[in-house]
C-alpha cells in the first residue's frame, strides 16, 4: 500500500539520502593504504581480526569497481554497498515523489534485512575468527 509522506518524512528522507551520499563519498576518497595509524582495539589486544576487520577497505574496493580485492577484505562489503545503494535510491524517491514505496517501522522486509545482514555478519564472523585462530594453531 502506498502511503503519502508528510513534509517531515520528506525532508527526513532527504537527510538520510544525505547521510548515505556523504559516507560513499567518504570511503571513495580513502587512502587505504595510508596506514593512518589506526588499529582496532580487538586486534592490538588479541592480534586477531574482528567482525569488522576490512570492512572499510572493502567498500572503498567496491566503490571502486575492484569487487575480488573487496571479497579478499570483507565478505560482507559487496553486500552493505548494494543494502546502502537500494536504501538511497529508494528513499531519494520517496523524498521526491512524497510517496512511500516500502513501507518500514517494524514490517517483515525491514526485520529480515536487518536480521539477514546481522546474520551474515556474524557467521562470517566467527567462522573468519575459528579459521584464523585454527591457522595459528597449525604453525
Amino acid at each position: 500500500m502506498i502511503v503519502q509522506l508528510s513534509t517531515r518524512q520528506r525532508v527526513a528522507r532527504g537527510v538520510l539520502v544525505g547521510a548515505l551520499l556523504a559516507g560513499f563519498l567518504y570511503v571513495f576518497q580513502l587512502n587505504t593504504d595510508s596506514g593512518d595509524g589506526y588499529v582496532c582495539p580487538f586486534y592490538a589486544l588479541t592480534g586477531l581480526e574482528c567482525f569488522s576487520c576490512g570492512l572499510s577497505r572493502s567498500l572503498h574496493a567496491v566503490l571502486h569497481g575492484q569487487f575480488p580485492v573487496a571479497f579478499q577484505f570483507h565478505a560482507l562489503g559487496p553486500l552493505l554497498v548494494v543494502v546502502a545503494f537500494t536504501a538511497t535510491v529508494v528513499w531519494l524517491s520517496e523524498a521526491v515523489t512524497g510517496k512511500s514505496l516500502v513501507r518500514f517501522g517494524g514490517s517483515t522486509l525491514e526485520r529480515t534485512i536487518v536480521l539477514g545482514v546481522g546474520t551474515c555478519w556474524v557467521l562470517f564472523g566467527a567462522i573468519r575468527l575459528v579459521l584464523e585462530i585454527l591457522s595459528r594453531s597449525v604453525q
